[in-house]
């Protein structure tokens, strides 16, 4: 975990005072207290907090004499790509990337996989100071700039600690409310925006120099034959997660009854990684749950359940912790519903872990092309069906002002498809990758602490998903050729949508008979189960739980635990009006109104 914070010399801000701030700041958050390095160079002060990530062995910060580096996302296979150039490493991974970015920078930028952020006073240049981050732009960071002060972060609300005035920006929360995210470069707040893909920063006293490197548009066009597209995603999973097993000593692999995670977890088999332990959440008659067992027995792997869901608090000042907590730590930039069940378990984050995930694997398999039926439509016709599918979750009760705003951005965010010469469903395609993965993907996997490694975001990945036939993307063959290679008999293994109810019994009773610490497992679960339905103990929850622990009515949730938050914000009035009509909202919050809350408490948050 870390907290990253920099600023021009010019402005006579104190460190100490800064480090102070950013403490109280997050100290309700945080389990533990981090560890801070002052940082300076090019003109700049800087402050890293940091606590140990869990399992991870390099560290983050890297110092060679006078000159220092910082992998504020730390670049995963960046050992791999500078060995494969016959570079040591013996100064540091860190210290010798940096330099070769320096000298090399697009051609290493359209190797290494995203996400990363680094930051490092260069020794070959006199007390400057540069920034790159990755060729998507998903690693997480954030620039401040009002045209009098200049800023940078890896966390929106660390700005505050500058004695910043950070502010809501009603234009762009208008847009996320319609959408579900923030697109483009968009944060949600004034004078703050998202640092584009592949840019460099380049800070000699406290002048900024900003160079970018199209490397997106490599992985888009470098196309290869479709047999050697599906050979180039299987082995660039491969070497992206030997790259990761080597930083670390365990790591958690999600496995369901999906496709993304079976191809994850193939891949770790066919990588001969074995220090990770797999889990899946559900109960254990879900087939999730099911087909993960099943799995997971074939390897000889032990499957930790975890059968209790992401459900809310069932105390109005437990929620109000939760949420207050996760819009501390992300600013909004997650997923607006998420932000109740926020540290709901344990209250503080530490470090975080390792986590091995099939996330982003929808970028190889035409995601919003069956959403929208793109096969019954014409090329012109896509972006009209496709800007309807993303707004049609969006409130009644948004002025019409800034829904016609939204929708105006939404159909620019499109359009960035131009800049990289896609047609047809390539635009389609590109539309989940620069907005759904860039965007919201990274919103959601930046509110948690810890290190996400992901094999699907790879550049090999990307340009495989494309080098495929655009019709043929929606029929998944990039997943089914991993399986079929990697783990060719869990090919024969039904998914979630096709396993049916006769066969999950009679595989769950094989469960149950495989051995004594099996049969004891499903009767304490089974027995957790009855204890936890009891109406004396389960209170409140079981007025808005629909099925079992596994998912819970939103709306009954709001009337039932919430009303309080939503009454307050009625109330108090404030921000949230700008963007929504008072008189419908207050009329008809019960729709949901996790946006109108999450936005009273980020303008409190925000003036503290």
């Amino acid at each position: 975990m870390q907290i990253f914070l920099l600023w021009r010399d010019r402005d006579q801000i104190d460190p100490r005072a800064v480090e102070l701030r950013l403490r109280r700041f997050y100290e309700p958050i945080l389990k533990d207290r981090p560890t801070a390095a002052r940082l300076a160079a090019g003109g700049c002060g800087a402050l890293e907090l940091e606590l140990p990530v869990d399992g991870f062995i390099p560290p983050f910060i890297e110092k060679t004499g006078s000159s220092w580096t910082l992998g504020l996302d730390y670049p995963v296979d960046a050992r791999r790509i500078l060995e494969s150039r016959s570079i040591k490493t013996d100064a540091g991974v860190l210290t010798t990337l940096a330099n070769e970015l320096e000298q090399h920078p697009e051609s290493l930028l359209r190797e290494l996989a995203p996400p990363f952020v680094m930051a490092w006073k260069s020794p070959n240049e006199q007390n400057v100071l540069h920034i790159q981050n990755d060729g998507l732009g998903f690693g997480q960071f954030y620039i401040y700039d009002d045209g009098r002060r200049w800023a940078a972060s890896n966390r929106i609300l660390a700005f505050k600690a500058l004695g910043i005035d950070v502010r809501l920006d009603a234009d762009e929360w208008a847009t996320r409310t319609v959408l579900g995210w923030f697109p483009l470069l968009q944060t949600g707040y004034r004078n703050i925006s998202f640092l584009p893909p592949a840019t460099r920063l380049r800070i000699e006293n406290g002048n900024v120099r900003t160079a970018h490197y199209d490397v997106l548009s490599h992985w888009l066009h470098d196309r290869v034959a479709r047999d050697e597209a599906l050979e180039l995603a299987r082995q660039s999973a491969i070497d992206y997660l030997r790259a990761a097993g080597g930083l670390c000593t365990r790591a958690s692999a999600g496995m369901t009854g999906g496709w993304d995670t079976r191809a994850v977890v193939s891949t770790l088999i066919a990588a001969g990684i074995d220090h990770f332990q797999l889990h899946v959440r559900g109960r254990r008659d879900m087939n999730d749950v099911i087909i993960a067992q099943r799995l997971a027995q074939s390897i000889g792997k032990r499957l930790n359940v975890n059968t209790r869901g992401a459900i809310p608090p069932p105390r109005v000042s437990a929620l109000e912790t939760s949420m207050n907590h996760a819009l501390r730590w992300q600013g909004g930039q997650g997923e607006m519903k998420g932000a109740k069940t926020f540290l709901a378990s344990n209250g503080h984050i530490g470090g975080g872990r390792l986590n091995i995930m099939g996330q982003h694997g929808e970028i190889g398999r035409g995601f919003y092309a069956s959403r929208i039926g793109a096969h019954e439509l014409a090329p012109d016709q896509y972006e009209d069906k496709l800007v309807a599918y993303v707004s049609q979750w969006a409130r009644s009760w948004t002025r019409p002002r800034m829904r016609d705003l939204a929708l105006e951005t939404i159909h620019a965010a499109y359009r960035a498809a131009d800049d990289y010469g896609l047609e047809g469903l390539d635009r389609l395609d590109f539309f989940y990758l620069f907005e759904r993965t860039r965007r919201w993907a990274s919103g959601g996997q930046y509110n948690q602490p810890g290190k996400v490694f992901s094999p699907f975001l790879t550049p090999g990945f990307i340009r495989a998903a494309y080098s495929m036939p655009g019709p043929e993307r929606v029929t998944n063959p990039l997943h089914r050729y991993m399986i079929e290679k990697n783990m060719p008999s869990w090919s024969d293994v039904p998914f979630r949508k096709t396993l049916t109810p006769k066969l999950g019994a009679a595989w769950r009773r094989e469960f149950r008979r495989a051995s004594l610490k099996n049969r004891v497992i499903c009767k304490l679960d089974d027995l957790k189960d009855r204890i936890e339905s009891w109406p004396w103990l389960a209170g409140p929850v079981r007025q808005y739980c629909q099925s079992g622990r596994r998912d819970y009515n939103n709306g009954i949730y709001w009337q039932t635990v919430g009303r309080p938050l939503v009454e307050r914000a009625m109330k108090e009035g404030g921000f949230w009006t700008e963007v929504f009509d008072p008189q419908p909202t207050v009329a008809g919050w019960e729709e949901g109104p996790d946006d109108t809350v999450v936005m009273a408490i980020l303008e409190r948050i925000c003036a503290e």
